[in-house]
C-alpha cells in the first residue's frame, strides 16, 4: 500500500467517525453543526486533490441535481455539505448513489415522518461503498 494510500484510508476513516457523530446530532436535535460539516469537507481535501483526474461529467450531474434538491427544500443544509464532498471522494459515484437511494428509500419507509435526519443513510451508504472499496 503506497503512502497516500495509507494517508487516504486514515482520512476516510476519520471522515466517517465525523459522520457517525453527525448521525447522532441529526438524528436527535435534526441539526449538524458547521463545525462538523466544515471538518468533514476539510478532511476531504486532499483525496479530492489526489483524485482530481478521475473526475467525469457523473460527477458534475450529481453535485447539480444537490444544489437543484437544495434549492427545493428537499435536501438539508447539512446534507448538501457532506454530500458535496463525498460524491468527490466515492472511487464510483453511481454506485455511491444507488446504494444511497436504496438505504434512504428503506429509511424512509421505516421512519414514515415528515422530518427525516438524512445523515444516517449518507454514512451508512459510505461505509458501504468503501468496505467494498478495500475488500477488493
Amino acid at each position: 500500500m503506497n503512502p497516500i494510500s495509507q494517508v487516504e484510508l486514515l482520512l476516510t476513516s476519520e471522515i466517517m467517525a465525523l459522520l457517525i457523530v453527525g448521525c447522532y446530532y441529526d438524528f436527535k436535535y435534526l441539526e449538524v453543526g458547521n463545525w462538523l460539516t466544515g471538518g468533514i469537507f476539510l478532511l476531504s481535501l486532499p483525496i479530492i486533490y489526489w483524485n482530481r483526474g478521475s473526475f467525469n461529467i457523473i460527477h458534475a450531474l450529481f453535485l447539480i441535481m444537490f444544489f437543484v434538491l437544495y434549492f427545493f427544500n428537499q435536501l438539508g443544509g447539512a446534507d448538501l455539505k457532506v454530500l458535496v464532498p463525498l460524491i468527490l471522494i466515492v472511487s464510483d459515484p453511481i454506485l455511491f448513489m444507488t446504494e444511497l437511494a436504496i438505504l434512504g428509500l428503506l429509511y424512509g419507509v421505516i421512519f414514515w415522518e415528515k422530518k427525516i435526519p438524512y445523515f444516517i443513510p449518507i454514512t451508512m451508504a459510505l461505509i458501504l461503498i468503501e468496505y467494498q472499496q478495500y475488500m477488493r
